[in-house]
């Protein structure tokens, strides 16, 4: 029963985005992911990773970005990650400009009815070039569940994330939120392909504009 219901909400979720996408042909964009992860012992992880990021209807490469850490696995309910990001990102004046974002992050885990649930903490400091830096927090909630249909098994997810930042002297209220449906798939217990869809609301002055997302990410793990 779960199964079938787990079923008819990704039906749904797909004909919406794929809905969605269609009445906005100018803003949408194209995320993709390498990501190696490596067990250095039964608590301590390695992850490397690399994105690229397109937009609008010529795929413009706007964003690209290389991130290292190193993940201590405290329970099987929570995980703590140190890791640093160097970003390349264009500005609104078409030229490329560098970040450097060191950041924590903290991951609460649950199951409960067999969904898994999760909420990921992550707090980080934006260094940017030719621009103030200041400390950015994101709450990531997750719910997902394993999905068998005859002898294929996926894992369809919904998450929602909040940014809330610092500048000045004051923690802002939230400036960007995402919204995502995904689903994911493990290949001969090395390799994880995640196929998602970002629906992401963000606010400039008192403004909210929405923009839509397609993504693959993969991860290579050994």
């Amino acid at each position: 029963m779960v199964n079938k219901i787990c079923l008819f909400i990704i039906i749904i979720l797909f004909i919406s985005c794929q809905s969605t996408i269609a009445d906005n042909v100018n803003n949408w964009e194209i995320w993709h992911s390498l990501s190696i992860v490596h067990s250095l012992s039964e608590k301590n992880v390695v992850k490397f990773s690399q994105e690229w990021r397109f937009r609008g209807e010529d795929t413009e490469h706007y964003y690209n970005h290389t991130d290292a850490g190193l993940k201590y696995l405290f329970t099987d309910w929570f995980d703590l990650s140190a890791n640093f990001r160097y970003i390349n990102s264009k500005n609104s004046k078409g030229n490329w400009v560098v970040e450097k974002r060191p950041y924590l992050e903290g991951t609460l885990k649950y199951n409960i009815l067999g969904f898994k649930l999760s909420s990921r903490n992550r707090f980080a400091y934006r260094i940017r070039e030719f621009s103030n830096d200041f400390w950015r927090y994101r709450n990531k909630f997750t719910l997902s569940h394993s999905l068998k249909i005859d002898d294929f098994e996926i894992s369809p997810y919904l998450s929602d994330e909040i940014y809330i930042e610092n500048k000045g002297d004051n923690w802002y209220q939230p400036m960007l939120n995402r919204f995502t449906f995904g689903i994911t798939q493990n290949f001969f217990k090395t390799l994880q392909i995640n196929l998602f869809y970002h629906l992401q609301n963000t606010k400039s002055g008192k403004i909210w504009t929405d923009k839509n997302i397609l993504g693959l990410y993969l991860k290579y793990v050994f």
